[in-house]
């Protein structure tokens, strides 16, 4: 009998068929940001790179990610649906209470959207639609996946009160200059929308293909129709935006963008240095050494030098420092009595470009080194 229990107790214990993980849903979007921009409204938000449960997600590019995105028109003024998720706010996985989705992006355009860690989208209202809901709200909500039905929480809703725009800026140009460009233009003809209060300026730094390698950042406002924009690295190519801003109920509404490219040539590749001079010393300890200097140069982007040395002129060299010298000057104390060497010099940039290096000096070190400085 107690084996007859003992055998059906461990038969319950046996082990069922095996489950697949169960999968999880991203985490929420919390950074959901929406502004009008003429008659679109540009949304922004980073993909989730996690799950509820904390493991790390694969990119946009990834199969089965996907985004929808909802939007819903409000009455003008405050809306308590806008402010915070309507009573019941649906779990993971469930169907939203906002209906149907706006759009659906999946993961090639959520890859195409990108503009560095953010996915930028706009929303691009028709004119008709921009009449009839002008002085009314549109509140926008977001959620993820990783895979079909495997969604994440509607994020918290980012709501804009439609407003008439002002006129973009006019015959938006930039001049470019070492390191700096200065962005010049006209302001919206008069009568043309509402008077704008101010400018604002972005830029974002483009990549292969004038692809954006970072979101676009305000560096500036003016009420004036010029922008200098300073210090900017040689041979990188931006795309400045300015927007007319102008007041708006509740706050500001800006215009359509006026764009520009902007390329700064590269810094030309400095030049080695020149007068070079090797003369062999001796500590007062009777090592010997070899001291070095030459001309400082003149460019302005110098970062500092480098040494090399050889057996011979035209043989391999080494270099004998680590980081480039700040000064026009270098002892080198590894040499031997009653050796000879080939010394060169070249330029280094801030960039970190080398020059080409100046031309070999020969010194001969005696067997007994003469005493010297």
């Amino acid at each position: 009998m107690l084996l007859a229990v003992l055998a059906a107790s461990l038969g319950c214990a046996a082990p069922g068929p095996p489950h697949p993980p169960a999968q999880e849903a991203p985490e929420t979007v919390t950074d959901l940001r929406a502004r009008q921009a003429g008659m679109a409204i540009v949304l922004q938000f980073t993909l989730p790179r996690r799950s509820t449960s904390g493991a790390r997600l694969a990119g946009p590019e990834a199969s089965g990610r996907r985004a929808e995105i909802y939007r819903e028109f409000l009455p003008a003024g405050p809306s308590p649906r806008a402010a915070a998720p309507r009573p019941g706010s649906p779990p993971a996985g469930s169907t939203p209470a906002l209906g149907s989705p706006a759009y659906t992006l999946e993961a090639n355009q959520l890859a195409n959207l990108r503009v560095g860690d953010a996915v930028v989208f706009r929303d691009r209202l028709s004119a008709a639609e921009f009449q009839e809901h002008r002085g009314s709200q549109v509140s926008y909500r977001v959620r993820t996946a990783t895979a079909a039905e495997n969604w994440s929480r509607l994020s918290a809703p980012a709501t804009v009160a439609l407003a008439v725009p002002p006129a973009p800026a006019r015959d938006l140009t930039a001049s470019v200059g070492p390191n700096r460009v200065i962005l010049r233009w006209s302001p919206p003809a008069p009568g043309n929308g509402p008077a704008p209060r101010y400018f604002a300026v972005s830029r974002e730094a483009l990549g292969p293909a004038n692809a954006p390698a970072v979101a676009p950042v305000v560096i500036g406002t003016t009420t004036g129709t010029s922008y200098e924009d300073a210090a900017l690295e040689s041979g990188q190519q931006y795309r400045y935006t300015v927007r007319s801003v102008s007041s708006a109920p509740g706050g500001e509404v800006e215009s359509a963008g006026a764009t520009v490219l902007a390329a700064l040539p590269p810094l030309p590749e400095p030049g080695p240095p020149a007068d070079v001079v090797a003369i062999p010393v001796q500590e007062p300890s009777g090592a010997p050494e070899v001291e070095l200097s030459w001309a400082i140069g003149g460019a302005r982007n110098l970062a500092g030098y480098n040494v090399y040395r050889s057996e011979r002129a035209g043989g391999r060299a080494a270099r004998l420092n680590a980081t480039p010298l700040a000064s026009a000057a270098f002892r080198d104390a590894t040499v031997s009595a009653g050796r000879q060497y080939a010394y060169s010099v070249t330029s280094v940039d801030l960039s970190g470009k080398e020059s080409q290096p100046s031309a070999p000096v020969m010194v001969a070190v005696p067997a007994t080194a003469p005493h010297g400085g």
